[in-house]
């Protein structure tokens, strides 16, 4: 495998490469920001994007959220197109088992990949390169939109592990067919080691063709901000000290393990940033609902640490951002977070343990000189997570394969 790729001198050069995606940010719905992050890293190295995002036919009816195309225009005033065709999906996220002889992930991947080459054909689109994130289904339909285009086509594997099942996403369609779908990509992009020895191990792809890249944030937007006046601005006070922990909230993600850490604590308050928060909003709870991306660095900013107790990811963006932020983490031991975490910014716990939880949160808060040494070494940590530096790795790691 090829970790943190440093690619030398392809060449083959990428000029335009189509992003597919089973979600990307409309108007006003924030989803899958980091995919839009990446394309907007991919466009400032002067590469033409085009993203092609399907939309499940009963969802399309909104067309506030889901418009069919739109134009996204960057401060340097390049320009992505964002089509959204439809395609039919009849089950929910969880799939349905195999009836018979017919799969229906299957049938859905070839609704979702029609509804893709649908729209390349109707506007005549070119590309030098496909990309697909999710692996399933977004990275199985670039492979096949890339064989139909005879171009490269990468999937890109940044499914979160469950803690038991690091390839729960394929199963559905069956780990027979995906080693054939995966044998006409032209390279895999994981976003941390785990992922990769799983790909390479489970999967049977080689090696050679896999690159990790961990998931980057943009550190122009992404850095601290004074504690004091984050918090007047957000109406905090100034005095509580405030965890903070970003995420839509799950078991997975553990934001009521976090609770039950902080609720006898004196001056402990939490800020939950993401949808279904269950809390309502008290001396405890400061914070409860979702934030626009651009907001979360000043939320991040007043608060004191990050504390994520997940029990799986792929390359999580909130605990870089965090770090970004100038934050210790408390987060998970799993290997998933091995890339990210080092031991002097972060305390990695049994992320079932509340206990350990409330010990690492007191351990921070009564030391508040180890806290600053920690929050200075999350920033500087962070700066190899640049996701300037990430979209160009990836590009090179593209334009070594297709050159192989």
């Amino acid at each position: 495998m090829k970790k943190y790729w440093q690619a030398g001198m392809a060449e083959f050069k990428i000029r335009r490469i189509c992003f597919i995606s089973a979600g990307y940010p409309s108007y006003n719905k924030q989803v899958y920001t980091f995919v839009q992050q990446l394309v907007h890293a991919v466009v400032r190295e002067g590469i033409e994007c085009t993203v092609i995002s399907p939309v499940n036919l009963r969802k399309s009816i909104n067309r506030k959220c889901y418009p069919y195309k739109y134009v996204e225009s960057l401060n340097n005033c390049k320009e992505i197109e964002i089509y959204r065709p439809r395609f039919v999906q009849y089950w929910g996220r969880g799939g349905m088992a195999q009836l018979g002889t017919l799969n229906p992930q299957r049938a859905m991947l070839t609704s979702f990949t029609n509804s893709i080459m649908k729209i390349v054909k109707r506007e005549g689109l070119k590309f030098d390169a496909v990309y697909g994130h999710f692996l399933y289904t977004s990275g199985a339909a670039a492979i096949r939109v890339g064989d139909l285009l005879n171009v490269p086509a990468f999937p890109g594997m940044g499914e979160s592990t469950n803690g038991k099942d690091l390839i729960w996403s394929v199963r559905p369609y069956g780990i027979e067919h995906a080693k054939k779908e995966l044998k006409k990509a032209s390279g895999i992009i994981t976003n941390s080691s785990l992922l990769s020895k799983t790909v390479s191990k489970q999967l049977g792809y080689a090696e050679g063709k896999i690159g990790v890249f961990p998931n980057g944030v943009d550190l122009s937007k992404f850095e601290p901000i004074e504690k004091q006046r984050a918090r007047n601005k957000l109406g905090l006070s100034k005095d509580a000290f405030i965890v903070a922990c970003v995420g839509a909230c799950s078991y997975r993600k553990g934001q009521l393990r976090i609770y039950e850490a902080i609720k006898d604590l004196k001056g402990v308050a939490a800020a939950f940033a993401g949808i279904g928060i269950p809390f309502e909003k008290d001396e405890k709870i400061v914070w409860n609902q979702p934030l626009k991306h651009h907001m979360i660095p000043e939320l991040l900013s007043a608060c004191d640490l990050f504390v994520l107790p997940t029990l799986g990811e792929g390359s999580c963006n909130a605990i870089i951002e965090a770090m970004a932020c100038g934050l210790p983490v408390i987060s998970s031991n799993g290997e998933f977070n091995d890339d990210l975490l080092s031991k002097d910014m972060s305390i990695r716990i049994d992320p079932l343990d509340v206990d350990q939880i409330r010990e690492a949160i007191i351990s921070l808060r009564d030391n508040p000189l180890k806290r600053k040494e920690m929050s200075l070494n999350a920033a500087e940590r962070a700066k190899k997570f640049d996701i300037n530096q990430r979209a160009k790795n990836i590009v090179n790691f593209m334009e070594e394969c297709a050159d192989a």
